[in-house]
């Protein structure tokens, strides 16, 4: 399933779009087939519901998705890939339905789905969310220099001019080394 999932995605971006629904088709034939004798693979089931999502078959999609949602055996980094793939896919109601979720799991103390939060709110044109998101992410990793500056241009988006200018400051600020040596870090916080 993954790998004509793959080959679709690359004869998609060669720019056969209807060689590239085929073969996806093709990839959602063995997941669904393997989903049959293995009904409780979330895996499986993220890589489906993502390839349904990519096509714009949500009606498909959607049923996999709330299925996952309801289950409780998912982990937040399910959640979390979960979203994003649906981010990519635009489907931003749902994304940040997963992504939320994942944030609660855990505690908003993973920088990771609270960056791919603020992305879908900034795409849904939620800029408070997005800032109040933004804003915990900033709090956990003070360089994110990334998270700063989308900080700048959702205060700028609210009429904060003010408070954009601090936000694009302060990205500015933080240099691309320290960004690197935050990289590099353990997940203990010891430096590499």
């Amino acid at each position: 399933g993954q790998t004509y999932q793959l080959k679709a995605e690359q004869v998609a971006q060669a720019g056969d779009a209807d060689q590239a629904t085929q073969i996806a088709a093709e990839s959602a034939a063995v997941y669904e087939a393997y989903l049959v004798d293995n009904p409780e693979d979330i895996e499986v089931k993220v890589q489906l519901a993502g390839l349904h999502a990519s096509l714009g078959a949500m009606d498909k999609a959607e049923p996999i998705i709330r299925s996952v949602m309801d289950s409780d055996s998912v982990d937040v980094v399910v959640f979390t890939d979960f979203g994003f793939r649906l981010a990519n896919a635009g489907q931003y109601e749902l994304a940040d339905e997963l992504l939320s979720r994942a944030v609660v799991m855990t505690d908003s103390l993973d920088a990771e789905p609270l960056g791919y939060l603020a992305f879908v709110r900034i795409q849904k044109e939620d800029l408070a969310g997005a800032s109040a998101v933004l804003e915990k992410q900033i709090a956990l990793d003070p360089s994110n220099a990334e998270a700063w500056e989308y900080l700048g241009y959702v205060r700028r988006d609210l009429g904060d001019e003010p408070g954009a200018l601090e936000a694009f400051q302060k990205a500015e600020a933080i240099p691309l080394e320290l960004e690197q040596i935050a990289l590099s870090q353990d997940p203990d916080k010891t430096w590499n």
